[in-house]
This record gives C-alpha cells, structure tokens and sequence, in this order.
C-alpha cells in the first residue's frame, strides 16, 4: 500500500485508538526485533531537534499575518510512519487523527497556532514550507541554508526506513 494511502487514515475516534493500541501491543511484543528501528527513531529525533527552532521561528515571522494559513486548507494526517515514529520515540499521542473535521481547519488548530508539539505533528507539518517561509529561509546563511535541507533530506530517508524496518520486523 503506497504511504499516505486513504485507507491509512483512521479519520473515525474509535479506528485512531484502535491503531494506536493495536501498534503500542505490537512494539511491545516484538521489543528485541525493533531495536534497529528504534535506533531509526532516535537519530529522526535528533535531526528534527536541529530542525524545529528554525521551523518555530519561520512559522513565529509568517503564520501569524497569512491570509491563506495551511492549517485550514491542508488535509493532513498522521500515516503509518508518523505513528510508527510517535510510539518509538516515546512521545505524546494525539487523542485523535490530523486534518479538518467536515470542510473547516485542522481539529488541531488554536487560536495561537497547532495545539500538538512540532515532534508530535505529521510529517507534513514538520517538514512544509509555503512560499514566504522558502523566501526567508534564502536570507539565511548559505552554510545554514545548506544543513537545514540536508536534515529534512535526511529525516525524509530515516522516515522512509522507519516504516521499512518496521514493517520488516513485525512480519518475521
């Protein structure tokens, strides 16, 4: 099944728990097997700690005055991958799936922005830049520029071997 496949998507409350149980008993059983793909996590989780401040300040200079704010017109969710990475690397579960409720915002969304940490947020949430966040970002230093495409390149990889493993090991 190809990754972001709608049948992934655990929109309805009781399918979410349901996901996130079933996978918690799953890592849980199969503990030893899922060593590498803890490993997998944990580096993800370093990358996305050098990641976050420049994410958190670029949303702090742009989000606030956006006219066209991603968190309404986005249809994000929480894929395999996400959940998969969330439960490896011991954080916060969402009580329930990403993405809009009906036609509105993401039921994640506040007043002053997501109500999720950046670690606990799809993918899509962690790595999106819109269009005035790319153009402060080539204000950087081309050194800064430069390290902070090469850990998305990176976390992109890791995300991708994350389920790979994963999936390897629970099928053993």
């Amino acid at each position: 099944m190809a990754p972001g496949s709608a049948s992934l998507y655990w929109i309805d409350s009781r399918l979410w728990r349901e996901a996130n149980l079933s996978l918690s008993r799953t890592l849980g059983a199969r503990e030893p097997e899922l060593a590498v793909a803890r490993g997998t996590a944990q580096r993800m989780e370093a990358l996305l700690e050098f990641v976050i401040p420049v994410m958190e300040e670029l949303c702090d200079e742009t989000c606030p005055a956006c006219s066209d704010p991603c968190c309404v017109r986005a249809r994000a969710r929480f894929e395999l991958a996400d959940l998969i990475f969330l439960h490896l690397a011991g954080r916060a579960l969402p009580l329930m799936q990403a993405g809009p409720e009906g036609h509105g915002a993401c039921r994640h969304l506040g007043e002053q922005g997501c109500l999720l940490p950046r670690l606990s947020r799809p993918w899509i949430c962690r790595w999106y830049l819109c269009p005035r966040q790319k153009r402060l970002v080539r204000h950087y230093p081309a050194s800064g520029q430069r390290r902070f495409e090469i850990a998305l390149a990176r976390i992109r990889r890791l995300r991708h071997n994350l389920e790979d493993t994963f999936i390897q090991a629970v099928s053993r």
